[in-house]
């Protein structure tokens, strides 16, 4: 069981609008990932060593739950050298570290990695519960600014897919996506794009038919099951035969 360490966590906590935003199962993961963070807020993205660690009586579904705060930006998820990790936006700033604590041997985001991760104890949310509490004519505190995770270094994995895949667009929102996922099934899904890039639809010059990069990791689509082989070659005497074949195929499902 990795170390945990005593951490501090302030009221405005519980009344931050785009927490509320993410279930309650997040927002104390969110709280956990402090205590198991090292002092520059950086841990290792290893889902279910942080079951153990904190949840271990309750049954969640941890993968789940960090894509939620990656989603938020709350966290920040990233590879490096073929490791993966986790960093807390801001974390720096509003933690005290213990003195005696180690210095980090987690390697920092890529310079690259860009997020509008929420700063929960910044000024600009001070400004927002004073405008909610004062009213603003609909009831309603300026929104925050959206989440924008770009990233200029890709992990060799994720170039593998991108090599193999047909349609290359939007590679930054697909990188977000990769990232997204726990540990991506690399062969799982090269295997897969080796048929779906022979189905017609997808060979069409236009490419319509061939889902966005982004849309094909989000959906998962490397799960789908490949179409059954057609049966070819009939003639006006073997045509009996096929249909025959196939009434028993219908049988035996």
């Amino acid at each position: 069981m990795g170390l945990q360490r005593i951490r501090t966590i302030k009221p405005e906590f519980f009344v931050h609008e785009r927490l509320a935003e993410i279930s309650m199962a997040s927002r104390l993961l969110f709280i956990g990932l402090w205590t198991v963070a090292d002092r520059e807020g950086r841990l290792e993205d290893r889902p279910q060593r942080l079951k153990a660690q904190l949840f271990p009586y309750d049954k969640v579904n941890i993968h789940k739950l960090l894509d939620e705060l990656a989603r938020g930006g709350f966290v920040m998820r990233y590879a490096v050298d073929g490791g993966r990790y986790l960093a807390i936006p801001h974390f720096t700033k509003h933690q005290r570290p213990n003195p005696t604590e180690r210095a980090s041997t987690i390697p920092a985001p890529p310079a690259g990695l860009k997020s509008c991760a929420q700063d929960f104890l910044t000024k600009e949310m001070e400004v927002e519960m004073e405008v909610e509490g004062k009213g603003n004519g609909n009831g309603r505190s300026r929104s925050l600014r959206s989440l924008d995770v770009s990233a200029t270094k890709f992990d060799p994995e994720f170039l593998r897919f991108w090599d193999a895949y047909p349609r290359r667009v939007g590679k930054h929102d697909a990188w977000k996506a990769w990232l997204n996922l726990d540990r991506p099934p690399i062969m799982a899904i090269l295997a897969a794009l080796a048929w779906q890039r022979n189905q017609p639809r997808w060979l069409e010059d236009n490419q319509r038919f061939v889902p966005h990069p982004t849309t094909y990791l989000n959906h998962r689509r490397w799960e789908d099951e490949p179409p059954a082989p057609a049966l070819v070659g009939t003639t006006s005497r073997t045509a009996g035969n096929v249909e025959a074949i196939k009434a028993g195929l219908e049988l035996l499902r």
